[in-house]
């Protein structure tokens, strides 16, 4: 049934008959979509299906209000960012399958802190800075659970207790690997914000994911 048909009594129904909406006071999508540019929007970013164009014309849309925080937000590697005066801890990777990866995410990464520093396992830790970000890649490596030794798990609590931000990776927590379900939960730790990121198997492409979830 056409809107017109049980619209069209509503008094400003056919307010845009006189500039060509005929139809009722509706645009196009790709009206919309240049409407909302010109007013601060990002355009149309994805909209629903509109089926019958002649008989139910609507469509719901989204759009994002662009400012330079929704910038930052939407494009974080391409960005300067509060986090350019802090470390970044890298954790693991040490393993020939992962190595690639993580050279690969260095790059990504190392303009969007003060400094990268690489470490191969948490038996190694050296002296912790004041302020830092942790991407640990200890479980792509192995099950690091799995036969933590006692140096290894205090050296975790140490790093996770003082860092801002740990980024977890993760990999088969959701087929065939039951080790990497032990983790911590969110706000387990005040003060530190951790994220987990699972994936099935870490590869170079997945490096742009990871690296948009550590920003």
């Amino acid at each position: 049934m056409c809107h017109g048909l049980f619209m069209g009594g509503l008094l400003g129904w056919w307010v845009g008959e006189n500039d060509g909406r005929h139809w009722g006071p509706s645009i196009t999508l790709e009206e919309s979509d240049r409407t909302l540019q010109e007013t601060g929007f990002s355009g149309i970013e994805t909209n629903s299906p509109m089926r019958d164009p002649v008989g139910v014309r609507g469509s719901i849309v989204v759009s994002r209000a662009q400012n330079d925080l929704v910038s930052q937000l939407s494009r974080p590697l391409s960005s300067n960012s509060s986090m350019e005066a802090i470390l970044l801890l890298v954790i693991g990777g040490s393993n020939p399958s992962v190595m690639p990866s993580r050279d690969q995410l260095y790059l990504k990464l190392r303009s969007q802190f003060a400094d990268v520093i690489q470490l191969d396992q948490l038996v190694n830790l050296t002296p912790l800075p004041e302020s830092y970000h942790v991407l640990s890649l200890t479980e792509c490596d192995a099950n690091s659970f799995e036969d933590m030794e006692e140096t290894s798990f205090l050296n975790l609590k140490a790093v996770i207790g003082s860092a801002a931000s740990v980024l977890w990776l993760l990999q088969g927590r959701r087929s065939n690997n039951p080790y990497a379900k032990t983790t911590l939960v969110y706000l387990e730790v005040p003060g530190t914000l951790l994220q987990v990121l699972d994936i099935d198997h870490v590869d170079m492409n997945d490096c742009p994911i990871i690296a948009k979830s550590m920003c």
